[in-house]
This record gives C-alpha cells, sequence and structure tokens, in this order.
C-alpha cells in the first residue's frame, strides 16, 4: 500500500486514508535517529497488526511468514508494508536520518512479544 503524497515548493505532504487499513490503528509510533546501516526489531507480535512506513529516508525490512516464506524490501518514503499478527520482523538498515512510522492495531503490551526465532518457529510451525 502506498500513502498519497503531494509535492508542491513547500515540501511534501504524505497522507493515509485510514478506511484503506486492514485494521483500526489504535496506537502510533515512529523511530528515528537510527545509526546508519544499523537494524532494530527482531521479533514478532503474537495479536498485534502494525502497517510500517517510511516517512523519510530508506528502511531495508526482512519479513518472515508463518509458513516461513521470507520476504525482503526496501521502503522509501510513502511506502509502506502490512504486517499482520505471527510474522517475524527485521528492520535490517536505515539510512541517514530515516524516519520510520508504525500504526499498530493494539496497545502496548510486552507480553505479546515473540522474543526469538526459536519461539516464532515453534508458535507457527502448529499453523
Amino acid at each position: 500500500m502506498k500513502s498519497n503524497l503531494h509535492f508542491d515548493a513547500s515540501g511534501t505532504l504524505g497522507v493515509f486514508e485510514f478506511q484503506e487499513l486492514p485494521f483500526t490503528p489504535v496506537r502510533f509510533f515512529w523511530i528515528f535517529g537510527t545509526p546508519d546501516d544499523h537494524g532494530r526489531a527482531g521479533h514478532g507480535h503474537k495479536v498485534c497488526s502494525q502497517f510500517i512506513f517510511s516517512q523519510q529516508g530508506e528502511i531495508e525490512i526482512a519479513v518472515i511468514n508463518p509458513e516461513g516464506q521470507s520476504t525482503a524490501e526496501t521502503l522509501r518514503p510513502g511506502d509502506s508494508f502490512y504486517l499482520p499478527p505471527m510474522h517475524w520482523l527485521d528492520l535490517v538498515k536505515f539510512s541517514q536520518k530515516s524516519v520510520l512510522g508504525v500504526l499498530a492495531s493494539h496497545p502496548y503490551d510486552r507480553d505479546e512479544y515473540i522474543e526469538s526465532k526459536l519461539e516464532f518457529e515453534r508458535l507457527t510451525s502448529s499453523t
């Protein structure tokens, strides 16, 4: 899904229409200031869906679905990725001054995180 980007002499305006999302967002957070070529995440969620998008810069992501299939993408400003529950996410690399926005379907709950790939494989092997 792409956001609508509108460019003019005064800058760029990015827009998401929430009715197009597969869930109603209840939380928004953003990640910035990540050192160049440095990664983050390395976890999954049991119940939370997320919609991740580049607000600035490029962010390389890698996702593993419950069947073990991998997807790698580079998000550029306006690009987004829908991350359902029970998917593993690695934010592989951030470009200089990048900003990643995340819309989440649930409030923060550390107990619903999947912290290790071994746990992820155990939980998804029964699906």
